[in-house]
């Protein structure tokens, strides 16, 4: 087994079968699938074990809630050298597996992360998908690269070397993530070869511009203060936007 796909879910049922399907579709086999389900009380458990026939899929729960520790509690049942983890709310091409694997070991990363496009019609989302983008790519090479959960690659051996997320942070536990392995010598970049749709639910539920604002946020506080997110300094809450918007499935 070559890689490993780790989905947290928290009441994701509208949203986790479209990424399994996008998985079913892929030309590259192989894989397995875990599914870390963080005390759902949706059907979100249901709506994974139609794919248990369908793909090479394994689905664990937590009493606890928290993405960090779903994103921990999948990698321990992880068998593969590569550790990939997506968003439940998440969609990828049916050649995403077969270029990620092969781009990131031609420029010998050992984390990695993807251009990404809004899963959206609107404009405003589409540009500004490419902003961010553009913005987190700006700081590629620093020390402390933006660097988001949705979508990281990894070593399985680099993972367990840095102790898996910190399930200590309620928000910015990806990039907090990212630093600690480069601090150890990884080597990061972002991949180019394909792509990754997000959702834009989060928008959608608290607003375009006050998202912006608290990401602003986000980032100057991080700086500021040596780039550590204490509990309660920016609010969020792992699946609460599910409950908000899009609730067509």
């Amino acid at each position: 087994m070559k890689l490993s796909i780790i989905i947290p879910a928290l009441n994701e049922q509208h949203y986790i079968g479209k990424l399994l399907e996008c998985l079913t579709d892929q030309d590259f086999r192989n894989f397995e699938v875990i599914v870390s389900d963080s005390n759902s009380d949706d059907n979100t458990i249901a709506v994974a074990e139609r794919f248990l026939k369908k793909l090479n899929l394994k689905i664990v729960q937590s009493a606890k809630r928290g993405v960090s520790l779903a994103r921990n509690r999948g990698a321990l049942e992880a068998r593969s050298k590569w550790l990939l983890f997506l968003d439940a709310d998440t969609q990828i091409p049916g050649n995403f597996l077969t270029n990620i694997l092969a781009e990131t070991e031609k420029k010998n990363h050992t984390i990695a992360s993807v251009k990404f496009r809004a899963n959206s019609p609107k404009l405003i989302d589409k540009f500004g998908s490419k902003i961010s983008f553009l913005a987190m790519k700006a700081l590629e090479k620093s020390n402390h690269p933006n660097v988001s959960g949705f979508c990281i690659l990894i070593r399985r051996e680099l993972h367990q070397k840095i102790g898996g997320f910190n399930t200590k942070l309620n928000l910015g536990e990806d990039v907090d993530y990212a630093a600690r392995a480069i601090r150890t010598g990884a080597k990061f970049g972002f991949l180019h070869s394909t792509y990754l749709l997000i959702s834009v639910r989060r928008y959608e539920s608290e607003g375009r511009i006050k998202t912006f604002l608290k990401t602003l946020y986000f980032e100057s506080y991080r700086r500021l203060n040596r780039f550590e997110i204490n509990d309660g300094v920016i609010a969020y809450e792992f699946g609460k936007h599910e409950k908000d918007v899009n609730r067509k499935s």
